[in-house]
């Protein structure tokens, strides 16, 4: 009977191990994937920050050089996909900073592509002397959770919306301010 009672105990000791070994592999495989869950979510919002001053350093461009020819220096505050229309490599006098696949990302179109996880779009000022857009996670605490604003004054803001974009310009104490 101690024979058995012993091999019984060295089976259970060794299904505990394998048990452990098991919930040990699983665990820092979760934390691996998290961590890199992470590193994506971090990258797209830094994308996203980056796609913001390139609209914005379009925004002057197209200002600057009347692309809309309307006779007036003024900014396109309508949608992102009408800033692009204005843009392409190769087009004389056309805004050179925006990406080809920036259009596709414009939250205000049907069938919006994100882009890097975000979507873009203007957000309707009521003094149109200037500009301001968004860019808002596509797929809320997996692509981004920040929602970020730029404006014609490069004031930079971030704030969580819970994926939402901004419908309306005013900024609050929630809106943090960044450099």
């Amino acid at each position: 009977m101690g024979h058995t009672a012993r091999g019984y105990r060295t089976g259970v000791a060794g299904l505990l191990l394998l048990v452990v070994v098991v919930a040990l592999g699983v665990w820092l495989g979760g934390a691996r994937q998290s961590r890199e869950a992470r590193q994506q979510v971090a990258a797209n919002e830094r994308g996203a920050s980056a796609m913001l001053r390139v609209i914005a350093a379009a925004e002057e461009e197209f200002r600057a050089g009347d692309h809309d020819r309307n006779g007036v220096q003024d900014y396109w505050t309508r949608d992102v996909a009408g800033l692009c229309r204005f843009g392409g490599p190769g087009r004389p006098g056309a805004l050179q900073h925006l990406p080809t696949d920036l259009a596709a990302a414009d939250g205000a179109q049907a069938g919006c592509t994100p882009r890097n996880g975000y979507c873009f779009k203007a957000i309707p000022l009521a003094d149109k002397a200037g500009f301001a857009f968004c860019a808002y996670p596509a797929d809320y605490d997996r692509s981004g959770k920040w929602t970020f604003v730029l404006n014609e004054k490069r004031q930079f803001y971030r704030v969580d919306t819970g994926g939402e974009p901004i419908r309306r310009w005013a900024p609050d104490p929630t809106w943090l301010v960044l450099d």
